[in-house]
């Protein structure tokens, strides 16, 4: 199952971040895809991540609390749908199957001689779900979420 992503984008059902990292490709790509490094800087500024699992291939997840700097705990669970190697990832997220939040999201990165180009898109079912969304700040948190990466890539 791979998330189907128009080449247009639906302002009232997607989100999409985009941010050029001062870091090469290969490096952007070890972040992404090496276990040990993901939870270090996934989320917004001020979250951290407490794995409980992680198997990050096609068909593998990521199973991890995301714990807000106010000590509140989220459940949450990447599905990988597709990798394709310093390409793209195609994902899903939803909250542990707690069946409230769920959506297909993409992550694609552009090479861009010692810098790359990372997009972030997520889809949601509705402009009603987007909505629902909003309101933890899903458009804010995405964009911190891509400041974080390149700050994590900047200290390595």
């Amino acid at each position: 199952m791979t998330p189907d992503y128009p080449r247009t984008l639906d302002p009232s059902r997607d989100i999409l971040g985009e941010r050029i990292v001062n870091a090469p490709l290969a490096r952007v790509w070890a972040a992404w895809t090496d276990p040990a490094q993901i939870p270090l800087w996934w989320g917004p500024q001020g979250f951290t991540c407490a794995t409980k699992e992680i198997d990050i291939r096609s068909g593998g997840q990521w199973r991890f609390t995301m714990i807000g700097p106010d000590g509140t705990r989220w459940e949450n669970r990447v599905r990988f749908a597709k990798i394709t190697p310093q390409t793209v990832i195609d994902y899903f997220i939803d909250d542990d199957g707690a069946g409230v939040v769920a959506f297909p999201a993409s992550a694609r990165f552009t090479p861009m001689g010692d810098k790359t180009k990372v997009e972030m898109h997520s889809r949601f079912a509705s402009p009603e779900a987007l909505a629902a969304m909003e309101k933890y700040r899903a458009r804010e948190g995405l964009h911190s979420t891509l400041s974080c990466l390149d700050a994590y890539l900047q200290a390595a």
